[in-house]
């Protein structure tokens, strides 16, 4: 059976000082004694990583409801498809809980929650957890440990959260209450037009779009957020966005065909990504020899090519490419992955049906005349190789991923069908192992596969238990003729087919060729089984297999079932929820002809047509669900009661109104059904259909009689449910039949207000035409420009401020200075001059501790600098972290206001927080000509931060050559070092600038200078591999045998990375071959450790010493033994004296 969440979501949790609440914190006491959990794991990297991605997101619907939803529970779970952006939804409120003086645990595994203790308990701690309970399915044992753990945590409520990413599969096929969980790719929360183009444009922010360009971008709804990435990193395509997501798979399949040319051996690495499980690592190809030559060989590579020289080609398209787990590499993404797939098997047909992943033959490998359901791009095969792929369908067939081989198309394929019967006749075994039930693999319905949403596809219907055979999958997928023909066979051999099992997957077929296969004596006995939580009579129901069902249902054997009436009555609602899915061609007329039928059948033999299923609906409530007049008008011939109400309160009209269904809609209207009927909370069928916007049936109810003014429970109006939604036509329709445009709610909220706060421009400019009040407060003394600048809606404030400067009368000090920032950053001038017109101390502070004129320069809005300067704006006002406007404008490389607040006398060596002055920002962000400005302003050259780094260095750091000449005429000085003793020579020797190095010494830079390791700029650029570096330092005199602290030298430190060429120019320039560290090691030993057979051979050729040992005794040769380097241990051997 399919393992329940509801557990974990239940909403009881044990009272503080319960006994059962002591007895989790014992537990817990007794895990976190034994447990050594270091606070500062993973360290600063992750988090530094997640800072540098949540620079380019945009806050979404999904987004805020996670975090509202995180503020009451202690567990809240992220679920989408893959590619939606749930990661990066959870790393911003992480961040923003680190920022909040929370502590913040990524943890790697369920069990990791046991720091969830008492002692945590103390500290407000926030855990981030990635795919804990399965990251493709529901991993059964992971998701009893979090539950465990949740129960634990719920006794330290709120000081413990835990904030957990899963695919949304994962949570498909099991029940699961939504208290606890936010699907992101639900039409509530899915991204809409405006946050799309925001993702676009911050990931492409130099990228200019066609208005056609962009719309037809952003009607993409399929991995949205991944493919704004994947577009930011394709520098390539930077100049043909629209192709890129348009054609994503061709996009990808044009760069590995480019990378087969430009970088063999990278590309041999994708090759044997697909024919090797998607996993390589240095041991695998070491391991996996044969295969690796396999490879080779396709790619025309030298036999002897290395697999390190493979690795480190494929390590350049990390995070493109592929990804890197561990020492291990993977497809970065199934795009990838499938493209390379589709490159390969084009020339390699028969190798890639024998060892490519089902998963991908089934989504990109076809017949020349195979329907296609799937992918717009695939490997066409010939008719040749049907054997070959027959063959491989048999192997998979009897393992786990059978799944893959019944959903491929080229199961419908004729000829494959036959040639998998000759295979099946000719071993007895095979037809015994079709019928075996085994666990099979998940199989996962992603967003591009998936057409219906609902839960109720067969794919779910086949997995609700765990384990099934390959005959019950072939039987459900409705593949005929292989099933009829295993079905014959078993019956022929055993006489009775043991698996009961097969009759759901008949249920779900629902032929009746096939269903008279089993004996009838079986029928009886499968009435009182179920599948799952369903009986025969639901799936017969579901997948409207109404003939198979009017057979079943008039059986002597169903009709002395007691519970008949209920059992039908529960079916009805699973026949209103089926669609058409992949691989099975339905079309929609085929599809409400046999829904109609099925209602029919279930109709005439017992359901009650004014009876209540368990979902709490009645039989016309539910035809008004799903668009289908033809049922509603069935049920109503049956003798539906037009009237009656579903548990909730809703009539039938109403829930037709809601969804906009108006062919139903008029039935009902015709036939009398009541227009003021309320549900529970007082909501009437015209105002469910103002909050979805759907004029022309508002038409129809006003039409009937309707009462415009009527309100809810909370007494918002009709026009208030279409303001609040942005339904703009409807607003019209209701204000030109007289609603009142300034009623408001219990609260004081206007419709304007509402309209405001969910940013519908078009509303608010039609509402304030017809003569709303822009000045009415709420209860609480919001009025609508506070509630459209509190939810971001900047478009609206400009709306508002134009229609009528005194909006502004009700804002306080802090909502003005917020407003006016944020005009300010947006450079509206125009708004901003009226604005400043109510009064504003343009000293004041927004949100962020910045002032009106610093957001200004921050985002590069030189007019409204202007505005500001004009108004008396003081340019040396700095925010709340000390920096000035004319850092910041500095830093963001604005030159037009660097020269503007220059002239209106800005402190040119003004220092923020890190006592960073605007020169050094300038020398940081590399523009040459601010700097001149800054210099000719009298700015100090040699002023340092708190690191004690000078302008220079960091223009050294940088690269800006330029920067330093000019920095060197105005003499700044060459010898300043930084806190660490490391001066401008060696940062400069580090990033390996050797023009600027060579500048520097000619400038009178010390070439032998140490920092306060010991570490000269010689070996430093050894270090960091700088050849050409490190040629300049020893032509100008570096001294090739310093050591450091350690004494180790610089041809020690070209040994460990590997540069061959870097080691022989040291020997060449005199370095000691066998100089020494503190330990006795050699520039040989650490050369034999790192593996690197090049610089061993140099060193020897050079007089390297094999016989030396280190302090332990440990010689280069043992060296090369214990790390089983045979090639390496021959030649030391061999010049061992």
């Amino acid at each position: 059976m399919g393992v329940s969440l509801q557990n974990l979501f239940a909403k009881g949790k044990p009272e503080r000082y319960s006994p059962k609440c002591d007895q989790l914190i014992q537990i817990q006491e007794d895990i976190t004694c034994c447990t050594t959990y270091d606070e500062k794991k993973p360290g600063r990297n992750i988090f530094k990583k997640w800072q540098n991605e949540d620079e380019l997101f945009v806050p979404t619907k999904a987004c805020n409801a996670v975090e509202q939803m995180l503020n009451y529970q202690n567990l809240v779970i992220v679920a989408g498809h893959y590619g939606s952006g749930k990661k990066s939804i959870v790393q911003h409120i992480a961040l923003k809980y680190k920022k909040n003086d929370w502590i913040v645990k990524p943890v790697n595994a369920v069990d990791e929650l046991s720091y969830a203790s008492p002692y945590s308990s103390r500290k407000k701690t926030l855990f981030v957890l990635n795919a804990p309970i399965g990251k493709e399915s529901l991993d059964e044992v992971l998701y009893n440990s979090l539950r465990k753990c949740q129960e634990t945590m719920q006794c330290f409520i709120p000081n413990v959260k835990v904030l957990v990413t899963c695919r949304k599969s994962s949570l498909e096929d099991v029940n699961v209450p939504r208290s606890n969980i936010i699907i992101i790719d639900e039409d509530r929360y899915k991204l809409n037009i405006d946050e799309k183009r925001r993702i676009l444009e911050i990931h492409n922010s130099n990228q200019a779009f066609s208005k056609i360009d962009l719309n037809e971008i952003l009607k993409i709804e399929t991995c949205f957020p991944l493919l704004c990435k994947l577009s930011a990193n394709n520098k390539k395509h930077s100049e043909g966005l629209f192709a890129f997501f348009s054609e994503i798979n061709k996009v990808f399949q044009e760069e590995i065909k480019n990378l087969r040319s430009s970088n063999t051996e990278a590309y041999c690495g994708l090759v044997y990504l697909v024919l090797f499980n998607d996993k390589l690592s240095l041991h695998g190809l070491e391991e996996n020899d044969k295969q690796f030559k396999e490879c080779l060989n396709f790619c025309d590579l030298p036999n002897d090519t290395s697999p390190r020289t493979i690795l480190d080609n494929l390590d350049r398209f990390k995070d493109f490419f592929v990804r890197k787990i561990g020492d291990a590499f993977h497809f970065y993404n199934v795009f990838i992955k499938e493209a390379a797939v589709v490159v390969f098997g084009t020339d390699y047909q028969a190798d890639v049906i024998r060892h490519a992943d089902i998963r991908a033959l089934q989504r990109i490998v076809r017949f020349e005349n195979c329907v296609d359901f799937t992918d717009s791009f695939m490997i066409t095969l010939s008719e040749n190789h049907i054997g070959s792929l027959a063959d491989r369908f048999i192997r998979e067939l009897f393992g786990n991923r059978f799944m893959a081989v019944v959903l491929s198309p080229c199961l419908r394929n004729t000829k494959i069908v036959n040639a998998l019967i000759e295979k099946l006749e000719e071993d007895k075994i095979n037809l015994d192992l079709m019928a075996r039930q085994i666990e099979a693999e998940r199989l996962i319905i992603e967003p591009w596969d998936a057409k219906n949403k609902q839960w109720s596809t067969r794919v779910t219907f086949v997995t609700r238990e765990k384990r099934i055979s390959p005959l019950f999958a072939l039987i459900a997928f409705c593949h005929n003729e292989i099933s009829s023909f295993c079905l014959k066979q078993l019956k022929k051999t055993s006489k009775e087919i043991s698996d009961k099992s097969l009759f759901f997957a008949v249920f779900c077929n629902g032929s009746k060729n096939i269903f008279s296969i089993f004996p009838k004596k079986d029928i009886k006995n499968c009435f009182q089984r179920k599948w799952g939580s369903h009986n025969p009579i639901d799936i017969l129901s579901l997948f409207h297999n109404h003939e198979l069902l009017h057979e079943l249902l008039t059986l002597d054997d169903y009709r002395k079932l007691v519970n008949k009436k209920e059992s039908i009555m529960n079916s009805l609602p699973l026949a209103f929820e089926y669609n058409a899915e992949q691989n099975i061609h339905i079309d929609s007329h085929r599809l409400q002809s046999a829904l109609y039928k099925t209602i029919e059948v279930l109709l005439k033999n017992g359901c009650e047509v004014n009876g209540f299923a368990k979902n709490g609906d009645n039989p016309l409530c539910m035809a008004a669900k799903h668009e289908n007049v033809n049922i509603a008008r069935l049920l109503l011939d049956y003798g539906a009661e037009l009237n009656l109400c579903n548990t909730h309160g809703d009539s039938p009209l109403s829930i037709a109104c809601g969804n906009g269904y108006v062919s139903t809609v008029d039935l009902l209207l015709n036939r009398g059904a009541d227009v003021s009927l309320c549900n529970l909370n007082g909501v009437n069928p015209l105002y469910m259909t103002c909050l979805n916007g759907h004029a022309s049936i508002v038409q129809l109810l006003l039409q009937k009689g309707a009462k415009i003014d009527s309100c809810d429970e909370y007494e918002n109006s009709p026009l208030s449910a279409a303001c609040e939604n942005g339904h703009v036509n409807t607003v019209r329709l209701l204000i030109n039949h007289g609603a009142r445009i300034n009623q408001f709610n219990k609260n004081r909220v206007s419709a304007l207000s509402k309209a405001c706060a969910n940013g519908h421009a078009r509303t608010v400019q039609l509402l304030l035409q017809r003569g709303a009040d822009l000045n009415l407060c709420d209860k609480h003394g919001n009025s609508p420009i506070s509630v459209a600048f509190e939810n971001g809606h900047k478009n609206i404030v400009e709306i508002l401020i134009r229609f009528n400067k005194r909006c502004c009368v009700h804002l306080n000090n802090e909502q003005k200075a917020n407003l006016l920032s944020t005009l300010c950053a947006l450079g509206k001038d125009e708004i901003v001059h009226l604005f400043l017109k109510n009064g504003i101390n343009l000293g004041l502070y927004d949100n962020e501790g910045k002032t009106a004129l610093y957001k200004a320069c921050e985002n590069g809005q030189d007019s409204t600098v202007q505005v500001l300067l004009k108004d008396g704006a003081d340019t040396n006002v700095c925010n709340e972290d000390k920096d000035s406007p004319l850092g910041i404008a500095c830093e963001k490389r604005y030159e037009g206001i660097v020269k503007r607040l220059l002239k209106s006398n800005a402190d040119v060596n003004s220092c923020d927080r890190n006592k960073e002055s605007p020169l050094f920002r300038a020398c940081q962000y590399g523009d040459e000509r601010i700097v001149q400005h800054l210099l000719s302003s009298g700015a100090i050259v040699n002023l340092f931060n708190n690191a004690k780094e000078t302008p220079l260095f960091k223009a050294c750091e940088k690269g800006y050559e330029n920067i330093v000449k000019l920095l060197l005429r105005k003499t700044a000085d060459v010898s300043l070092c930084d806190t660490q003793g490391i001066s401008p020579l060696s940062i400069a020797s580090e990033k390996g600038h050797a023009s600027i190095v060579r500048l520097l010494l000619e400038n009178g830079s010390n070439v032998n200078s140490c920092d306060i390791k010991g570490e000269t700029p010689l070996a430093i650029a050894c270090y960091n591999k700088h050849y050409d570096t490190v040629n300049v330092l020893i032509a100008k005199g570096a001294d090739v045998n310093s050591c450091n602290t350690k004494k180790i030298s610089p041809l020690f430190t070209a040994c460990v990375k590997g540069d061959c060429n870097i080691v022989h120019l040291l020997l060449e320039s005199g370095a000691k071959v066998n100089l020494c560290d503190t330990n006795g090691v050699t520039p040989l030993h650490i050369a034999c450790e790192y593996e690197h057979y090049d610089t061993v051979k140099v060193l020897m050729e050079k007089g390297g010493d094999v016989n030396i040992c280190d302090k332990k005794g440990i010689s280069p040769i043992n060296y090369a033994r214990e790390k089983g380097l045979s090639h390496i241990m021959q030649l030391l051997v061999n010049n061992t004296v």
